[in-house]
C-alpha cells in the first residue's frame, strides 16, 4: 500500500528510552504492531513493504524555493543529543549515475533547520558532503581531511553516522570506511532520518545509539 501523508508509521523491532550510549531504536521495518511516528518531506512518497522488511523512498518531492534535499523521513520517537546511527540503505538508480546518493539527516529541528550528510560515489562541491540547511539555501560544511566517496555498489551499504555536540564533530563511513569528517555546532541535537536528494532508495535497517536530548 502506498503511503503518501506527510506523517508515516513504520514497523520498529526494538524500542526503548535508552540510558545514555544506550539503543535508542532499532527498527527493521518488519513488525506493524510495534510502530512509531516518522514524518516525512511533503511530496515525497514513501512505502512499507512489511514482508521484506523494506521501507522505500520510490519518489521524490518537488524542488522548492531553495536548493535542498526533496526526499527525508524522519524519525520523530526522541530527539536525541550524541548519537550513532547506522542505517542499511540500497540506492536503486544505476552505478553509472555518478551522483545518486543516499541521505541521513541528522540535528533536525523542522524543515527549514537540519543537517545531513551526502553519501555518492563522487566528490564534488554538493556530492559527497555534510551540509546544513539553516532557514534557507543548503551549505556545505568545510570537511577536515579527505573526502572518500563509497556509494560504489549496486547493493545494500551499511552507513555510519557518528555526532558529538560538544566538540562538534562529524564523523561519517561506509561499510566500515571513512569517508568525510567535519564540525559544526550549529545544532546540538535534534532528530534522525534518512532519504535522499533526489534518487528512489531502499532502506531495511535504521539503528539509533547515543544519549536523548536534554
Amino acid at each position: 500500500m502506498m503511503l503518501r501523508v506527510p506523517a508515516l508509521l513504520l514497523g520498529l523491532a526494538v524500542l526503548c528510552h535508552a540510558d545514555e550510549g544506550k539503543t535508542i531504536v532499532d527498527a527493521s521495518f518488519k513488525d506493524r504492531k510495534e510502530m512509531m511516528s516518522w514524518t516525512s518531506r511533503p511530496g515525497s512518497v514513501w512505502k512499507l513493504d512489511e514482508d521484506q522488511g523494506l521501507y522505500q523512498l520510490t519518489a521524490p518531492g518537488k524542488p522548492g524555493k531553495h536548493r535542498r534535499p526533496l526526499s527525508w523521513s524522519v524519525w520523530k520517537g526522541e530527539k536525541v543529543g550524541a548519537f550513532t546511527a547506522t542505517v542499511r540503505a540500497r540506492c536503486l538508480t544505476p552505478t553509472k549515475v555518478k551522483g545518486r546518493d543516499v541521505l541521513i539527516i541528522f540535528g533536525f529541528q523542522d524543515p527549514d533547520h537540519y543537517y545531513y550528510v551526502h553519501f555518492s560515489a563522487e566528490n564534488s562541491k554538493v556530492h559527497n558532503i555534510f551540509a546544513k540547511v539553516d532557514g534557507g539555501e543548503r551549505t556545505p560544511l568545510p570537511l577536515i581531511g579527505e573526502r572518500h566517496p563509497r556509494l560504489l555498489g549496486e547493493g545494500f551499504h551499511e552507513l555510519q553516522l557518528t555526532h558529538d555536540p560538544e566538540s562538534g564533530r562529524i564523523d561519517a563511513m561506509v561499510d566500515g570506511k571513512p569517508v568525510l569528517s567535519a564540525v559544526d555546532k550549529t545544532f546540538r541535537d535534534g532528530w534522525v532520518g534518512v532519504g535522499s536528494f533526489d534518487d528512489s532508495v531502499d532502506f531495511d535497517r535504521f539503528v539509533l545509539e547515543g544519549s536523548p536530548a536534554r
